[in-house]
């Protein structure tokens, strides 16, 4: 039996295999020979690393991993808001639409019980107002005690708590003649220069055939409609914003 010398070995590539000669021999004359188990068609030099694929059940793994993830652990939500002016057309005008909005500062006369003898006993009273928020119009009819074919009815309005006012004719209402009263319409647009905290009031007069003046004042108040700022959800997110 041969004894080989292991000393002689020198240092190899685990993923390669050697043989050594029979003989002993020095380090220096030791030359490395493939494995008659390797393909030799390519040299060493152009072969190629193969990449293998293991299975984590076939290493005794879980083939998946549940992992929890907490509110904290959570990317934080940005709201739409944060962008809103990425997102806003840069008109002025579009702007505008929406930001401000107009309310009635007080109910309907027409809903009251004694509406009717209120008519009578003042000869003129607004019957109620109704406001289209997106055309910013105000709309209303009133009452007016029949008291000849010939009338008018005039609508006066300020928005400058009187220094200057304007005065808009009603229109008369085919076929409300009760028998005691008649009513009239009326339509006024706000102008585009009302901001928020601005007010509009108006009164109501009625001219009989005979030049006689009757208003109806809302018992000294004026009818008063304000501008208020509005809280919108632009952002589609339900965050509201507040025009100021």
């Amino acid at each position: 039996q041969r004894s080989t010398d292991l000393s002689t070995f020198l240092p190899f590539d685990g993923d390669q295999l050697f043989s050594v000669n029979d003989k002993a021999e020095t380090p220096e004359t030791v030359k490395p020979k493939r494995s008659s188990s390797l393909k030799s068609n390519r040299s060493l030099s152009d072969a190629h690393v193969q990449k293998a694929v293991r299975f984590a059940d076939a290493l005794g793994l879980d083939l998946a991993t549940e992992r929890r993830v907490f509110d904290s652990e959570a990317p934080p939500k940005i709201p739409a808001s944060a962008t809103l002016d990425l997102r806003l057309d840069s008109d002025e005008s579009i702007a505008r639409i929406g930001a401000k909005q107009f309310g009635l500062c007080f109910s309907q006369p027409g809903l009251a019980s004694n509406f009717v003898r209120r008519v009578l006993a003042s000869n003129v009273c607004l019957e109620d107002c109704h406001i289209d928020m997106q055309h910013s119009i105000l709309t209303g009819t009133i009452r007016v005690k029949s008291m000849g074919y010939e009338k008018r009815v005039t609508i006066r309005i300020t928005y400058n708590n009187w220094i200057t006012f304007f005065d808009t004719s009603a229109s008369y209402v085919q076929g409300s003649y009760d028998g005691v009263t008649d009513k009239f319409s009326f339509s006024l647009v706000f102008p585009d220069t009302m901001a928020p905290g601005d007010k509009a009031q108006f009164a109501i007069g009625y001219e009989t055939h005979t030049g006689e003046q009757f208003w109806d004042n809302n018992h000294g108040q004026n009818y008063c409609v304000t501008c208020y700022a509005k809280a919108t959800d632009l952002a589609g997110d339900g965050s509201w914003m507040h025009y100021l």
